[in-house]
């Protein structure tokens, strides 16, 4: 998702890669948007991991044959690049959430707040057992910074690993153990797969095969040119990006070797470096400049569709909806990436003295944003900014009661025939939030009879199961008849 800064210096910028860029964003922005037309888009996240280890990799490897590297370079200009656009999108996602949430829904995205300052997001969807795909996730307005995590917590050991590849004088064992790696990380999660897919999505040992097929780029490129009918390299590699993008879908299993795919067409169209007709397709300027504020775009995008459901906007209802957040999109991206993403990047090159003040700072914004979405996760969402009767409706829903919410319980279209009769305690209720836009869209009624009320559960029996016990009274000189 981010790359280098150092990705633009004279003699090292590819605008083809801020190409693919563009392609693995749009696929993501279409696949959130349900564009049916391309399902997968979801791999251009798997594109971004590769982007990240091919410019990573390249530039921690040139720097030490240089003998200019030095960690606090790196991990001051990885500062830079990824948290001033990351905090104030997590604050200003924070700040809609005390806008537009209930108090349970602000205390979930608060821990998931906190979580994201510290790169640990991933890993409190992976425990909480948070299918990437499901309805269930729609509502978390940062969920997308999964793959953020997963990138920080991969710029904390490559280094170090591409200094202990260095010491390995020869180019080809080099190779060897790159090739080793990505053959590892992706057979372990296949293998893990069948067991628990959420670990093998969100985690970042499951995601090594992806950053090293890009690292294995750069030594590719050292050791062969690019053959000169690199336009074949690079349609190939083009349509095994795009080929996943629309036969994919939310039942493809994945990651794993689905997930090679895109993954090892995202290294060909790298490695291809084209100059051919066929890479005026990521070379143009639309494509290059969507390139730029790829990272921006990503950041915004999701919360952005999050929050406007919650306003009752559904921005995936139509085209003209789609079309309309798009541009919504664009406009935040643009704000993000002008006043904060790019000041940033274009800082004066590293000293100890400015980068302990950059860490500093980054202390700082950590503990604004973490300390508020603390208090507000024990507090349960902070219940006081609604008054008693609000507070009341939405214990009734946390029950999923609404609208369910008198003791005459009719649900679904009142007009329509009668299409499902819930027999139960008090807790039947919960099943109505369930059932009510399937009986919107059939034109059906349901009911509920209660025949037993249970302490505190925020149900409304009202005696109604004291007539479901006289139905199942026996009449007096006969057997009684279950209605």
């Amino acid at each position: 998702m981010n790359g280098d800064s150092r990705h633009r210096v004279s003699g090292l910028y590819r605008p083809d890669v801020d190409g693919l860029r563009c392609v693995a964003v749009l696929g993501v922005l279409f696949c959130h948007l349900k564009f049916s037309a391309l399902p997968g888009g979801f791999v251009g996240v798997d594109v971004f991991f590769v982007i990240s280890g091919y410019l990573i990799s390249r530039n921690i490897l040139n720097d030490l044959q240089a003998g200019r590297f030095s960690l606090l370079a790196f991990y001051d200009r990885r500062i830079r690049r990824i948290f001033p656009a990351l905090f104030v999108t997590i604050a200003a996602s924070f700040v809609a959430g005390l806008l537009l949430n209930s108090p349970e829904q602000l205390r979930i995205l608060a821990g998931d707040v906190v979580s994201s300052v510290f790169s640990i997001v991933n890993i409190r969807f992976w425990r909480g057992a948070h299918d990437y795909f499901a309805a269930s996730s729609d509502d978390r307005a940062l969920l997308h910074l999964w793959s953020l995590s997963v990138e920080e917590q991969f710029y904390l050991v490559w280094p170090a690993l591409l200094l202990l590849l260095v010491r390995l004088k020869s180019p080809k064992a080099q190779g060897v153990i790159m090739a080793l790696l990505i053959a590892f990380s992706l057979v372990v999660a296949q293998l893990w797969l069948p067991r628990d897919a959420a670990a093998v999505f969100y985690l970042t040992p499951f995601r090594v095969f992806e950053f090293a097929s890009g690292a294995i780029v750069v030594l590719a490129e050292r050791r062969w040119a690019p053959p000169l009918r690199s336009s074949i390299i690079f349609l190939a590699g083009l349509a095994m990006i795009f080929i996943p993008m629309v036969i994919y879908t939310a039942t493809t299993p994945f990651p794993g070797l689905t997930a090679m795919v895109p993954v090892l067409g995202a290294a060909l169209v790298i490695y291809s470096r084209s100059h051919a007709a066929a890479s005026v397709i990521l070379r143009n300027s639309v494509a290059v400049g969507i390139g730029r504020v790829s990272y921006s775009l990503y950041l915004c995008h999701w919360p952005m569709i999050v929050f406007a459901r919650q306003i009752n906007w559904d921005v995936t209802d139509s085209l003209w909806t789609r079309f309309a957040a798009l541009a919504i999109m664009a406009v935040l991206a643009g704000a993000l990436y002008h006043w904060i993403e790019r000041p940033f990047r274009a800082a004066a090159p590293a000293t100890a003295k400015r980068f302990w003040q950059l860490s500093a700072a980054c202390a700082v914004l950590i503990a604004a944003t973490a300390i508020p979405a603390s208090v507000a996760f024990r507090q349960d969402g902070w219940s006081w900014r609604y008054d008693e009767a609000q507070q009341e409706l939405m214990r009734k829903q946390a029950f999923a009661l609404a609208p369910c919410l008198d003791s005459n319980c009719v649900f679904g279209d009142l007009s329509g025939p009668l299409g499902v009769q819930i027999i139960g305690d008090s807790y039947a209720q919960q099943y109505v939030a369930v059932l009510q836009p399937l009986l919107l869209k059939l034109g059906r009624r349901g009911g509920i009879l209660c025949i037993r009320r249970v302490p505190d559960a925020g149900g409304a029996c009202d005696g109604r199961h004291r007539r479901w016990r006289r139905l199942r009274r026996p009449a007096r000189g006969g057997a009684g008849e279950n209605p």
